[in-house]
């Protein structure tokens, strides 16, 4: 089993000492905000990201008791949507059953302030990557670098199962999301067009790794 342990005050001039994960290191994957003061430890599936009180924990399915609080944390995070994007959200056709069976399927990466869950991600694997979806942050802690660590975990989870890309979608007319993906090194590679559609409704990012 591969376990690495990192601890130190990181900025753009000084990154987290590189530790191996199965040969990679950390600061592949996580360029810390100059804020990042916390620890970074891999074991297994668990990952945990500490920076100040935030805590990322990785394959969270399990220890989710009440699916009804991350989908409102989905909901209140992506309403902002609504008026913007078309199609609407596939948000909407969920619900915490849905939710539940999907943290069963796939995995679930929570960001939580002590107890209180302030972010999320899930990530699927495919045959040749890792696809991430229902990436959210709640409204009064956007700003904190919450998404960007949320993204970090995914990339090394990718690594963890062999996966040399990680890919995810965002809708057309969501620039600000196209600009953070693309600051945190991914490419638009494809345009993709919902069920009757003939433009494009959404773009396909990834990172190879």
């Amino acid at each position: 089993m591969a376990v690495c342990h990192t601890s130190d005050v990181a900025s753009a001039d000084r990154p987290l000492p590189a530790g191996p994960v199965k040969g990679y290191a950390l600061t592949r994957f996580c360029a810390p905000a100059a804020d990042w003061q916390g620890t970074l430890t891999c074991q297994q599936w668990d990952y945990t990201v500490n920076d100040a009180s935030i805590a990322i924990e990785v394959d969270a399915g399990k220890n989710v008791d009440n699916f009804d609080t991350l989908l409102d944390l989905l909901k209140s995070a992506f309403a902002y949507m609504d008026e913007r994007i078309d199609p609407p959200s596939s948000l909407h056709r969920l619900d915490s059953q849905k939710l539940r069976e999907k943290a069963a399927l796939e995995i679930l990466l929570l960001a939580r302030d002590g107890t209180t869950l302030v972010g999320c991600a899930f990530a699927r694997p495919t045959e040749d990557s890792l696809y991430v979806g229902k990436l959210a942050v709640a409204l009064n802690y956007r700003g904190r670098g919450i998404s960007r660590r949320l993204l970090c975990a995914c990339e090394a989870v990718a690594v963890e199962k062999n996966l040399p890309v990680v890919a995810l979608e965002t809708r057309v007319e969501l620039i600000e999301n196209q600009r953070l993906f693309v600051q945190l090194g991914y490419k638009k590679v494809a345009e993709n067009a919902h069920a009757g559609y003939t433009r494009p409704t959404s773009y396909l990012y990834q990172k190879d790794l």
